[in-house]
């Protein structure tokens, strides 16, 4: 053990920091904030009936550029949203997790960490303090057939899932922008559970699960949407989707939704996963763009699953990302390189009126700036047959009064697709 110094008047090593109430690992261990739950030494939930949660946080707080009000504000806000899902009626374990500061950079990190905040979120409904841990791991520089991040940090979530896998029913990893609520967790459980893999409470064999027209396991999905002007902007990946009638259910489905942003995964399919891909945790298996194939879109890849999201539950399934950092470059006057036209996004409003056109209660009038084209409606395709899928392309003209951005016209293409070869 090496003595590091004193921080804050603790004591830190370069392999444990020793406050009365805080244990500090960095590397590979953890650093555990004082909890009352007993997953502090045997890593298991209450032995209650609580849905359990493992929630990771991935952060960049070590770095100094980094550690902004903003940021601080963002993980105050994430902390307080685990504590209402403990007041909810879930066991929620955070994981904080970031990069080892540098020498001569501990000191101000843990300054600019709320740590009074962390010590002292207690949840009325189980009368403790709710089980919250920070890790610290080196900074690895990724290789050169990954790109788009500094670091090897959106992959390090993985290894804390599959050392916990038995132990929790649900495992989350977000981003520290990102504002996933106690609804968005219901909506993912109750999505999963009640829907995608419904079975008969006297079957314990795969029976109800839901698969996409081409074999694909269906899991929930989520949409990120940010705000100008108080308005919601959803994500342009609902600029082209495809729409499946399946079961007696209509499913928005993608490969991907959400990407780095925010990932759930069930414990049967993490257990699964960890089987069939024993290398799961190794960052040489990652190519193109890093975080997004560490998270949904990765995971999707190799556990042969589907995001999916029940168009009358499209609503639901929105969460913020409270940088708000892609819309901002969108809303200005100035012109906008073609190719960045991909990117315009729809209200959220305006994406419920779209995709719910596949629905029988359609009401067609609502919107004037949206126009529909093609040769049938998504409902009237839906209809054809069971293999059947609805295929939509949007695109946008923006719409200014001087500067201020009012929004866009929506030239909505819906294109009926039909495999007779599946099914």
């Amino acid at each position: 053990m090496i003595l590091l110094g004193f921080v804050g008047g603790f004591l830190f090593t370069s392999s444990v920091y020793l406050p009365t109430l805080l244990n500090v690992d960095s590397g590979n261990k953890t650093l555990i904030i004082p909890s009352q739950t007993k997953i502090m030494s045997t890593n298991q939930p209450s032995t209650n009936d609580a849905t359990s949660i493992l929630l990771v946080v991935n952060g960049g707080w070590a770095l100094p550029d980094y550690r902004t009000p903003k940021r601080q504000d963002f993980l105050e806000t994430i902390i307080k949203n685990a504590l209402e899902m403990c007041e909810a009626g879930y066991f929620v374990s955070l994981f904080l997790i970031t990069y080892e500061p540098e020498l001569d950079q501990i000191s101000s990190f843990f300054e600019w960490m709320p740590m009074d905040m962390l010590l002292q979120q207690k949840c009325k409904r189980t009368n403790s303090t709710i089980d919250i841990r920070l890790r610290l791991f080196p900074k690895l520089p990724l290789r050169s057939s990954q790109f788009g991040t500094g670091g090897n940090l959106g992959i390090r979530h993985r290894e804390i899932f599959q050392a916990h896998k038995d132990y929790y029913d649900y495992f989350v990893i977000q981003e520290d922008d990102v504002l996933f609520t106690e609804s968005l967790l219901t909506y993912y459980v109750e999505s999963w559970e009640r829907v995608l893999n419904a079975r008969p409470k006297e079957q314990t064999s795969p029976f109800g699960q839901l698969r996409s027209h081409y074999g694909r396991r269906l899991v929930p999905g989520f949409l990120r949407y940010e705000t100008v002007q108080d308005q919601k902007y959803v994500s342009w990946r609902l600029n082209g989707g495809i729409v499946e009638r399946i079961g007696n259910h209509t499913f928005f489905t993608a490969d991907a939704m959400s990407y780095s942003y925010l990932t759930v995964v069930p414990s049967e399919l993490l257990k699964e996963l960890v089987v069939s891909h024993p290398n799961y945790t190794d960052m040489e298996t990652i190519t193109g763009e890093f975080n997004p194939q560490c998270a949904e879109g990765g995971f999707n890849k190799i556990a042969n699953t589907r995001s999916a999201i029940r168009v009358q539950d499209i609503q639901n399934s929105f969460f913020h990302h409270m940088s708000n950092k892609y819309i901002a470059s969108l809303t200005k006057p100035d012109n906008l390189a073609e190719e960045r036209h991909m990117f315009l996004s729809m209200k959220d409003d305006e994406a419920q009126y779209v995709y719910k056109s596949c629905l029988p209660d359609f009401n067609h009038s609502k919107f004037p700036n949206i126009m529909f084209s093609g040769e049938e409606g998504c409902f009237q395709c839906l209809q054809k047959s069971k293999t059947a899928t609805s295929q939509f392309r949007i695109q946008h003209v923006r719409i200014f009064n001087g500067s201020t951005y009012l929004g866009n016209h929506l030239n909505v293409t819906v294109q009926c697709w039909e495999d007779t070869s599946i099914g």
